[in-house]
């Protein structure tokens, strides 16, 4: 088995592509870059002999970078804000005209995917079936919630400071599903736990957001848990194979 190198150093996609020494590269694609994906699909390549790497890079032309990524990429991550803009370069949308997170490379023709949307939907479709669901931000990540709770919940609604009703948004409801940085900061929680019954944060990491709903007994969902749901997905497209949940939670473990 060949051992696959952490490259843990953000890049644009030139360098990565210069410093490629693996047969096939994949890469994310963000304004501000992180680098869990970089170790989980490090650790994953190795683990089931997989000659390719994944690189985090540094995107400020999309359109720059989709050319590469047709040339040379195996396939894509794209995170905000460029999960709706991708649509634009690539040449079919299988997630049904929802934003795009994942780009799958078969010799020059690019097809998009919503993995963030079928991880989702694992994680959240029975949890709302009847309950009053209150979403907070209006980008990608609300837009795939709405499609879920439209078939399944009893009620929901979005709020935003784009849709002017921020400051209406710790209104009654069953279920609060956060898609913004906002659970981040401990000073600004959207959050009056006292009688929700979940709370979902999309949010990577143990969040004030999620500690405080834990705290006040609510089930939670954390950013992790839906990491991890649609990195499952995105991993099959990648490489054909699936991934054992309880493999994958406990490589979690040893990352974060």
């Amino acid at each position: 088995m060949r051992k696959v190198i952490l490259k843990d150093t953000l890049m644009n996609l030139q360098t990565a592509i210069q410093n490629k020494t693996r047969e096939k590269l994949f890469v994310s694609l963000a304004t501000k870059p992180g680098t869990t994906g970089v170790r989980f699909y490090t650790r994953l390549f190795e683990m089931h002999g997989i000659n390719a790497e994944y690189v985090a890079c540094e995107c400020t032309d999309l359109a720059r970078d989709m050319t590469l990524v047709r040339e040379y990429c195996a396939g894509a991550s794209v995170t905000m804000p460029y999960k709706q803009q991708v649509l634009n370069y690539i040449d079919v949308n299988y997630s049904a005209f929802t934003p795009v997170n994942t780009i799958l490379n078969d010799r020059g023709f690019l097809s998009g995917y919503n993995c963030d949307l079928l991880g989702l939907t694992d994680l959240i479709h029975h949890q709302v079936q009847g309950k009053t669901v209150n979403i907070l931000g209006s980008g990608a990540m609300s837009k795939n919630v709405k499609i879920i709770c439209a078939d399944q919940a009893e009620f929901c609604k979005i709020y935003s400071r784009k849709h002017g009703n921020w400051a209406m948004r710790n209104t009654n409801y069953d279920v609060l599903i956060n898609t913004t940085s906002i659970g981040m900061d401990g000073e600004e929680c959207p959050i009056n736990p006292a009688n929700v019954s979940l709370v979902v944060d999309c949010v990577i990491g143990n969040t004030p957001l999620i500690q405080r709903a834990a705290k006040h007994g609510s089930r939670v969902i954390s950013g992790n848990d839906i990491y991890l749901a649609q990195l499952r997905y995105q991993f099959k497209l990648y490489t054909g194979i699936s991934l054992d949940t309880s493999v994958l939670k406990d490589l979690a473990k040893t990352i974060w």
